[in-house]
């Protein structure tokens, strides 16, 4: 199974090139024709007819070597998610902390045990410009999948690191990212949003407990979910380019993913 991921990954990356490569062959071909066709020194009205033509079909060239770009991006940024839900493993266990840092673990327990977020807890749980709501944003999603009055302290601490280790894995691999925050939302491009999800996700086949006082909660599993809209310059220049041809937005992309993993042999709080 997975050689032939492989085989098919290969087969996408040729593909992606080649298009890209015929598209800038045909771009260059046809200024090329142009420019040729002005130095030959036509008339006026010959002149003007080669510009309006440069002028109708580069924008066309540009839309669609921008697009192959754009979704080669989104690509890389959806199997980055991927391996960032995966990390719920490496949290649960506090594993390979050159993730996240060797203090994760004295930061995040002195603010569980003290209700105190420190300017260093509020780093690993928010990017700049976003730390100091962090708290209350992922308090707020915690309440809408375990219900009300539940907070992220509240829940065992594996969900917190779990959250740590996705988002600073993403920071990672595709460099600046904003989090939290609603990928979904007006300002939405380049958000990450991780939230806890409870055992009766259908990732589980636990009880259907999320209250974490009550005995019946399952303290042996964990999850996330993680939603992300890539964002870069490309896809600035795409909505523009878009615009100019009379074509209306590309729609935003909004990737999701979640994890889960029930452990049996102990269960850290």
């Amino acid at each position: 199974m997975l050689s032939n991921l492989m085989v098919w990954l290969l087969l996408l990356i040729l593909w992606v090139f080649s298009v890209g490569y015929m598209g800038l062959k045909v771009l260059g071909r046809s200024l090329k024709t142009a420019l040729l066709k002005i130095k030959l020194n036509l008339t006026n009205s010959d002149q003007g007819f080669v510009i309006a033509e440069i002028a109708f079909s580069l924008p066309v060239y540009l839309v669609l070597l921008f697009a192959i770009v754009m979704y080669s991006m989104a690509f890389t940024a959806n199997g980055a998610l991927q391996s960032a839900v995966g990390t719920v493993r490496l949290a649960y266990t506090r594993a390979n902390v050159n993730v996240v840092g060797s203090q994760i673990i004295p930061v995040v327990e002195s603010w569980r045990s003290t209700g105190n977020a420190s300017p260093a807890l509020l780093s690993l749980l928010g990017s700049p410009g976003y730390r100091a709501g962090a708290i209350a944003y992922y308090n707020a999603l915690t309440e809408q999948e375990f219900g009300s009055g539940v907070y992220l302290s509240d829940l065992p601490s594996a969900y917190t690191y779990a959250i740590i280790y996705a988002v600073k894995y993403m920071e990672q691999n595709l460099g600046k990212i904003n989090y939290p925050c609603n990928p979904s939302g007006p300002q939405g491009r380049g958000c990450l949003e991780c939230r806890p999800i409870p055992p009766q996700s259908t990732l589980s086949n636990g009880p259907v407990v999320t209250d974490p006082n009550d005995p019946a909660f399952d303290y042996t599993w964990v999850g996330i979910r993680c939603r992300y809209s890539p964002d870069s310059i490309m896809f600035s220049l795409i909505s523009s380019l878009y615009s100019v041809i009379g074509l209306s937005s590309p729609p935003v992309i909004v990737m999701e993913k979640e994890m889960g993993y029930k452990f049996s042999a102990f269960s850290p709080q």
